[in-house]
Order: C-alpha cells, then structure tokens, then sequence
C-alpha cells in the first residue's frame, strides 16, 4: 500500500522543468473559504451523528462484508488499540517538527496554515462519514461477546477509519511540503519512510485492535492522501529560477523497494 501511495504521488506530481521553483502563498480569502468548508463538514457530521443509535445487538456479518473484512471479525486488542493512538501521533508530529526546524522556520506560519487546512478538511468529512454510515466495528460481530453486551454509539462509527486517514494525511503532507521547498534536501527519503511506515502501522493496528475493517483503513488512507497532497497543491505557485530539480523528480528520488 506504500508503494502504491509512492507511485500515484509521482504520477500525480506536475512535471516541471529545470528552471522552474515551487513556493507556496497565502491568500485570505481562499484561507477563510477552506476553513469555513471544514468547520462546516465537522458542523454537519457533528448533527448527523446525532441519528447514530449504539448497536442494540449481534447480526449475521455474512450478509454484508466483502470476503477481505470478514477476516477482522477474528481480532480485538486494547494493546493494539493504544499502540494506534502512539503510532498516529508519530506520523502527525512530523510536519509540524519539519514546519519549525531550520530553513523551514522562514514559512512556519504558512506551513502550519495549509497543514490546519487539511486537517481541518480531513477530520470534518470524516465525521460526516461516520455520522452518515453508521458501520458497526468488528468488535461488535464477535460471537464471544454476550447477547446483552451494551456498546456505545461510537461502536456504530466505523466507517471510515479516523485514525488511518490522520496518519496518511500528515505523512503526505510532510513529504509533499519538503519535496517542494527543498528538493535536493537528504531529509526527503527518510520523512517518507518515516511517515509513511507510521501511517501504515496505524492502518495495521486499528484492524488487528478490532477498531475498523480493512475497507475502513483503505479508504481513510485514500482520504487522508488526498488531503494531505491537495492543500499544497492548491497553495502551490511556480517561479522560473536556475538550477532548480522537479518536484515529481523529488517524490521520485523516494522509489525505493518495499
């Protein structure tokens, strides 16, 4: 899955020539209207959540999971669980490390601005998705659990996975955001690895902890990707300057096999 995301970041990647350099600029008004569409994701996935009822009791998962989900109703793990919640806050604390060390301290509030964009953007269609879908975590489908186990309404908020899409959309925004400002840095290839593996853990985790379905953490890596690389996109200016490598040239420095 890492490669994967690796790969549709190179194609992805506008093709730039020698003599052309990324940077990113602030406008307020495009600021107040992402915002403004996050808060008002969250808003909506905060009253629509408000129908969410707790699962009342155990059904037949046979009827409704794809073969590839129906291996999660085997797993439940606290230590899993808890292990997640370390693994995500690794892979949110790069961009922010990145945003305030060294060079980067000269764009620190613009990186922290477009990085709140996405996570704002992020964590509100999350919201809306759980509140609209109302999925049962796989946890609730374990036939040891007894008929009159009470779950809370959070049981019912599977899909898709919060912590999965966090994880992807701080990673890629890290390695998105350095792959442009710096471009011959040595730091690029190892903040990928670094996030990456951190985002992946997550996704592991929250499946074998019971807490979420592989299709849950397939598609919250999606969003969370998406999130992560759409922010600086739409930020991005190009100026013409010698000497400058590509940005897809950048990203492409990072194929390395896994």
């Amino acid at each position: 899955m890492v490669r994967l995301l690796i790969v549709w970041m190179c194609s992805s990647a506008p093709i730039l020539t020698a003599q052309e350099q990324v940077r990113f600029e602030l406008r307020s008004g495009r600021e107040c209207v992402l915002l403004t569409a996050g808060a008002g994701l969250a808003a909506a996935g905060m009253f629509v959540s408000r129908g969410v009822e707790a699962p009342q009791s155990i059904q037949s998962p046979e009827r409704f999971f794809f073969p590839f989900d129906r291996a999660a109703l085997r797993y439940e793990n606290r230590r899993y669980s808890r292990l997640s919640d370390a693994t995500l806050a690794a892979a949110a604390i790069i961009p922010l490390i990145i945003s305030c060390s060294g060079n980067f301290r000269e764009h620190g509030f613009q990186n922290l601005v477009m990085w709140s964009e996405s996570t704002v953007l992020m964590g509100g269609f999350t919201l809306l998705c759980k509140g609209l879908f109302h999925r049962p975590r796989p946890y609730v489908y374990r036939m040891t659990n007894p008929s009159d186990t009470v779950f809370t309404k959070d049981a019912a908020r599977s899909f898709f996975s919060g912590h999965t899409a966090a994880a992807f959309q701080s990673a890629v925004f890290a390695g998105v955001l350095l792959s442009s400002r710096f471009p011959n840095s040595n730091w690029i290839t190892p903040v990928w690895i670094l996030g990456l593996t951190a985002a992946a853990s997550t996704a592991c985790l929250r499946v074998f902890s019971g807490n979420h379905f592989p299709s849950d953490v397939l598609v919250g890596a999606m969003v969370g990707s998406i999130a992560g690389w759409i922010i600086p996109r739409i930020h991005r200016v190009v100026d013409e300057g010698p000497g400058t490598k590509s940005a897809a040239l950048c990203v492409l420095k990072i194929s390395f096999p896994l």
